[in-house]
């Protein structure tokens, strides 16, 4: 378990992550590390005898998670917004530059703010708090020896709280709150399963798998939603912006559409 807890959060402390933060591909590295790290801390925080530190150390790690979620949301939706005008074979491309600007500004304003987060002496100190609890081996050593049950416990009610909302009626027409409540149990469920896959005898390879799946059909259909919201309150701020946005807008819901046909194939995946 040390290990499991001390991996992710190897990879958030390498000194390289401040000067690399501009590429997409790094952030999501950490921000997958990040988030493995909280959801090992929920799972298995009654093996830690300080729980006032545990608390401590699950604030420091939301409010990372904020800000890393900010410096994601971004990127997506350039990315998105692209994908969309390509498949809309709208104008060219130097209509949506105006709308790709405002994003692009968030965009390096959300990477300093991050930056500015992991450089801060509070958060420095916190997660070197966090690492000390975890390499020194600050756990209950006797608790820790029914880890394994626990864990088999935790993947058997993650999966059969996830089978439970992919197979019950109505599931294309889940409003995007719902649908998002889904992806995070998704996400978690992910982790958790990944990490306990060979532990003890454990094999939930396959289950982690199924879990990305859904994740990422989930995730997509979350972007959207976050993007089209964005650029319903550009458009009511500048009326310039209303033709892409309309272009963009009829593409994405297009777009979220075919990823609800993707949810649904993936329904038969789920016993009850």
């Amino acid at each position: 378990m040390r290990q499991s807890l001390a991996s992710p959060f190897a990879l958030l402390q390498e000194p390289q992550t401040i000067t690399s933060l501009k590429s997409v591909e790094t952030v999501h590295q950490l921000r997958v590390a990040l988030r493995t790290l909280r959801t090992l801390v929920r799972a298995f925080r009654k093996y830690f005898i300080d729980q006032a530190a545990v608390d401590e150390m699950e604030q420091t790690l939301a409010a990372l998670d904020a800000a890393f979620q900010s410096v994601r949301d971004a990127d997506a939706m350039i990315d998105w917004m692209l994908t969309l005008w390509t498949e809309a074979q709208a104008e060219p491309v130097d209509a949506l530059q105006p709308l790709l600007a405002e994003v692009k500004a968030k965009q390096i304003e959300d990477r300093r703010q991050l930056a500015a987060a992991l450089r801060s002496a509070k958060v420095k100190s916190q997660l070197n708090q966090i690492s000390g609890l975890i390499v020194a081996g600050e756990l209950d050593s006797v608790a820790l020896a029914h880890f394994k049950n626990r864990l088999a416990t935790q993947n058997l009610r993650r999966y059969k709280e996830i089978a439970r909302e992919m197979r019950a009626s109505g599931l294309k027409k889940r409003p995007a709150n719902e649908l998002h409540s889904l992806r995070i149990q998704a996400k978690e469920a992910r982790y958790l399963a990944s990490v306990s896959d060979g532990v003890k005898g454990l094999k939930l390879a396959a289950e982690a798998a199924e879990y990305a799946k859904l994740q990422d059909v989930l995730g997509a259909h979350n972007d959207l939603s976050v993007l089209s919201l964005w650029l319903k309150k550009s458009a009511l701020a500048n009326l310039e912006h209303e033709k892409p946005v309309a272009i963009l807008q009829i593409s994405l819901a297009q777009t979220q559409q075919q990823q609800l046909k993707q949810l649904k194939k993936l329904r038969s995946n789920y016993k009850k």
